[in-house]
């Protein structure tokens, strides 16, 4: 048993190195297809590091493996481009096999990385003289669309106002803590972490937000209940109570919520997907493409979670048990404006036989010219076969898709290196 952690790090270095080598020994003598994943961060210490992955396919398989990090002297781009050249170049990954494997980069959409003169990946095109697939990360696409929408629809700020008072109330007290965790202990947990919901990078965690305080409503309206009613509270302490309360009751508040949990919850299953290992640029439409036609169709339709909420409102003037007041005639309208807007606001699918028309002439010359601008986009080698023989192949993968051509393998197998995602890093 070893008993000196100097020792155990001594391993652990000495098998990182190791690890380091066979896999870039591997990437150089097999030349399979390989994308360049990076990312910047900071240390603990407060020093700033770049994060490097490889993703290149294995038996088969795209599979991402971590590379390198290693400290930057500055978050510029040249410094960034450099660094990382010499990182790859240290363990045999030289200009040369990068001009030969080399097909894609995904970064976050800083101007560091993607700026078109001096950005790390306009740099590397230039060094390369070479094409490169850039990729700005799906993950970090969809929460800023999420962000740009939320910030675009003027009631998702009223939910942000009322969830930062819940948040001030409940954080500063002790007392009003325990008293929240009696009531519910998910709630409690989630309001630690109301500060950053609706901001960039935590769908998910709005999401979890919304639907714990829908799921914990009546408790939490008989909390305020109850803390309105304390003699030994302030008459202060009381109005702020009497105020939240108030606005839990109100209609707009509870539709509101329903509405914002129907879109988070199709929006947020596509960051858990883009991160999957299993995730591709040709999986990667058909995932998209349903998330808007189910937005799409939620602006015309109401779902059924959503309908039953209403009838119970209807019917009973109750959410929950609650009993909710009746709306003014502007909340009702406000109400509406808000559903409209916010279902408003938010070529690789050729390989994918769900997408091929059915009719016998079009079938024929389906994506005849797109395969072949594809090949360009994802710089392609054609190794065996000459591009018109690829063309012709496509063509009997259209007529028996059980079957696909070795030449159209490849391509697909090409497609699936170049990553759609940082957050499997």
């Amino acid at each position: 048993m070893l008993h000196s952690d100097h020792a155990c790090r001594n391993i652990i270095m000495l098998v990182g190195e190791e690890m380091k080598k066979n896999l870039a020994h591997f990437l150089v003598e097999s030349g399979t297809n390989c994308s360049i994943m990076i990312n910047k961060s900071t240390t603990v210490s407060n020093k700033t590091c770049l994060i490097i992955y490889l993703h290149l396919s294995f038996e088969g398989v795209a599979c991402n493996y971590f590379f390198d990090i290693v400290e930057l002297e500055s978050g510029t781009g040249e410094c960034i481009f450099s660094t990382l050249l010499a990182a790859l170049e240290k363990y045999g990954i030289t200009n040369d096999v990068l001009k030969n494997d080399l097909v894609g980069i995904a970064t976050d959409g800083t101007l560091t990385m993607l700026a078109p003169y001096k950005g790390v990946a306009a740099l590397l095109r230039s060094h390369l003289h070479k094409d490169l697939t850039v990729v700005h990360c799906m993950n970090h696409k969809v929460e800023l669309a999420v962000h740009d929408v939320m910030n675009d629809v003027a009631d998702v700020y009223y939910i942000q106002v009322f969830l930062d008072s819940l948040y001030s109330v409940f954080s500063r007290s002790p007392k009003n803590q325990r008293l929240l965790q009696s009531v519910s202990q998910e709630l409690s947990s989630q309001l630690l972490k109301l500060g950053r919901i609706f901001r960039v990078d935590l769908v998910a965690s709005s999401f979890n937000a919304v639907r714990t305080l829908l799921e914990s409503h009546s408790s939490l309206v008989h909390l305020f209940e109850k803390l309105i009613n304390d003699g030994f509270r302030s008459t202060q302490e009381r109005s702020k109570f009497e105020g939240l309360l108030k606005h839990l009751t109100k209609l707009l508040l509870v539709m509101v919520l329903v509405m914002l949990y129907e879109a988070l919850d199709i929006l947020q299953v596509l960051p858990f997907f883009m991160q999957n290992r299993n995730s591709s640029v040709l999986k990667a439409k058909q995932e998209i493409d349903m998330a808007i036609r189910t937005l799409e169709t939620l602006k015309t339709n109401d779902s059924p979670r959503f309908r039953m909420i209403v009838q119970e409102l209807e019917e009973k003037r109750t959410f929950k048990g609650v009993l909710i007041k009746e709306p003014s005639c502007a909340e009702y309208n406000r109400f509406q404006t808000f559903q409209k807007k916010l279902f408003q606001s938010l070529d690789v699918a050729l390989l994918i036989s769900d997408t091929w028309p059915s009719d016998d002439y079009e079938h024929v010359f389906y994506g005849d010219m797109s395969i072949s601008r594809l090949c360009n986009e994802v710089n392609f080698k054609l190794r065996k076969s000459t591009r018109a023989s690829l063309v012709k192949d496509f063509r009997i993968y259209k007529e028996n898709p059980q079957h696909m051509p070795n030449s159209v393998k490849e391509l697909v197998k090409t497609v699936k290196v170049i990553p759609i995602s940082m957050a499997k890093m």
